[in-house]
């Protein structure tokens, strides 16, 4: 029973999980920094700062996040996952904005506090979406020739 193909999976999706969240904290640092010095050194509103910074943050994510976490399952172009990605974390995106506008606004919170209860939701249905819409379909391997 310790060896079933459920077990395996499941501890395969923990072990990509777990690589996710590694790529999602220099995401987030990047995110951090980049809300921080654009609301504080460059006054820009702190909605649209972190419009900006997420998006950065995606750059960096998509990479890694297609060179390590998910580097088995690529298929297809790179510019369709690319695609997918932003359109999935877009939809982060929004949820992230959102739980920032909200808990800032309404709530009193300080908006990098906003930011970061916004970010650990995102990365939720970031995660769960993009294993399976951007990176769903396994990578087959080529087909051994036959020796003769």
């Amino acid at each position: 029973m310790t060896n079933s193909p459920l077990l395996r999976q499941a501890r395969a999706l923990a072990v990509r999980f777990q690589k996710f969240l590694l790529v999602g904290a220099g995401g987030l640092a990047i995110n951090v920094g980049g809300l921080a010095a654009l609301t504080e050194w460059g006054h820009v509103q702190y909605v649209l700062a972190g419009l900006i910074a997420i998006e950065l943050s995606l750059f960096f994510t998509f990479a890694l996040n297609e060179r390590w976490t998910w580097r088995d399952r690529r298929s297809g172009s790179i510019w369709a996952r690319g695609g997918k990605y932003q359109a999935v974390n877009g939809v982060g995106m929004g949820l992230n904005l959102l739980v920032l506008f909200l808990l800032t606004q309404y709530a009193g919170l300080h908006y990098m506090l906003s930011n970061l209860a916004g970010a650990g939701l995102s990365a939720l249905w970031n995660f769960s979406a993009n294993h399976l819409l951007t990176w769903g379909v396994r990578r087959q391997p080529a087909a051994k020739e036959a020796t003769g």
